[in-house]
C-alpha cells in the first residue's frame, strides 16, 4: 500500500511538472512569435526582445534559470537580505540586515545600490548593518555599501554581462574597493551554469586588509519544476599576494522559490573555505533573501 501511495504521489508531481513546463514552453513560443505585439524602441529580431517581454511572459511561467541577467527597462527590484554567521558554538550570534535595490535603466543597463554579500556573489555574512560583537563575526557595524552597474552584452541561452562596482567594504578605517568582471550564464532546458568572475582592487588601506583579490563564483542550477530551483555553489577566491598558497574554495547550496511572478524567496549558505591550502570548516554562513520586482 505504501508503494502504491508513493507511486500515486510521484505520478501527481510529475503530471504537475509536465503541465508547468508545457506552459513555460508555450509562453516562450508566444514571446518569440513574429505576430506578438511590438514594444516601442525594441525590434522583434533583437535579442533584447525576449528580455523586454520577460515580466509579462517568461516570468509568468516561473522560468527562474532562464531569466535575463539584467532587468527590463523601468523594472525595479528590491531585495531584503538577512545574513548570519554559523560559527562553531556561536551560530546566529552575528546577524546582519542588508537591502539591495536595482533598476532597469534601459533594456541592457541595470544600476543598483547594494549592501549584501549576495550582491557580491560571496558566501559570507556581515554585509549591511551587522548586529553582534567582533568575536561573533561582526567585523564592522556597516559594510559592503556600494553602487553597481551591469550591461547585458548578449542575451539568450549563452548570455553574459560585464559589470563594475564601487564598494565601501568597511568604514573606520575606510576600505573602498573597485570591482569589475562579468556575469556569464549558459542555460539549456531546466539546467544552467552561472559564473561571476571579478577582480577586486583596494583603493585605500591595502595594508589593513583591503587587498587586491580575485573572485570566481560558480553555480550549477537545475529547475525541476516551474516554481523552484536548486543549485550547487562553488568557486575560487584569493588575494593576489598569497594566490599560490592562500587561495580557498567555496562550497555551498542555494534554493530559490518563485512565490509569484514578482516575488522570490532564496535560501543560501555554505562554507567559505571548504577546500584549498587554507581550508577550514569554521567559516560557515547562511542567508535569506526576499526579492520583489515592480
Amino acid at each position: 500500500m505504501v508503494a502504491v501511495g508513493a507511486l500515486i504521489v510521484a505520478s501527481a508531481v510529475m503530471a504537475r511538472v509536465s503541465e508547468c513546463w508545457a506552459d513555460a514552453e508555450g509562453v516562450a513560443r508566444e514571446a518569440q512569435a513574429p505576430s506578438a505585439r511590438p514594444i516601442v524602441g525594441v525590434s522583434p529580431s533583437d535579442s533584447a526582445w525576449r528580455s523586454a517581454r520577460w515580466p509579462a511572459q517568461v516570468a509568468r511561467a516561473q522560468d527562474i534559470v532562464a531569466r535575463p541577467i539584467v532587468l527590463p527597462r523601468g523594472v525595479v527590484a528590491f531585495t531584503a537580505n538577512v545574513e548570519a554567521w554559523l560559527l562553531p558554538g556561536r551560530a546566529f550570534d552575528a546577524v546582519s540586515v542588508a537591502p539591495d535595490v536595482f533598476i532597469g535603466v534601459t533594456q541592457r543597463l541595470t544600476l543598483g545600490v547594494t549592501s549584501s554579500n549576495r550582491a557580491l556573489s560571496s558566501v559570507s555574512a556581515g554585509g549591511g548593518a551587522c548586529f553582534g560583537s567582533v568575536t561573533s563575526g561582526c567585523v564592522a557595524k556597516l559594510a559592503n555599501v556600494g553602487v553597481d552597474a551591469t550591461w547585458q552584452a548578449r542575451a539568450g541561452a549563452l548570455a553574459w554581462a560585464p559589470h563594475a562596482r564601487l564598494v565601501m567594504r568597511q568604514f573606520s578605517p575606510n576600505k573602498p574597493a573597485v570591482m569589475f568582471g562579468a556575469r556569464v550564464r549558459w542555460q539549456h532546458g531546466r539546467w544552467a551554469v552561472v559564473a561571476d568572475p571579478y577582480v577586486q582592487l583596494g583603493l585605500a588601506n591595502t595594508d589593513r586588509g583591503n587587498r587586491h583579490a580575485l573572485h570566481v563564483p560558480l553555480w550549477l542550477l537545475v529547475q525541476p519544476t516551474c516554481r523552484w530551483s536548486i543549485g550547487l555553489r562553488t568557486g575560487f577566491e584569493s588575494e593576489f599576494a598569497v594566490i599560490r598558497d592562500g587561495w580557498h574554495g567555496v562550497l555551498g547550496g542555494v534554493v530559490t522559490a518563485a512565490v509569484s511572478t514578482s516575488i522570490d524567496i532564496e535560501l543560501s549558505g555554505g562554507v567559505r573555505s571548504a577546500f584549498g591550502p587554507q581550508n577550514t570548516s569554521k567559516d560557515r554562513a547562511l542567508a535569506l533573501a526576499i526579492s520583489v520586482r515592480r
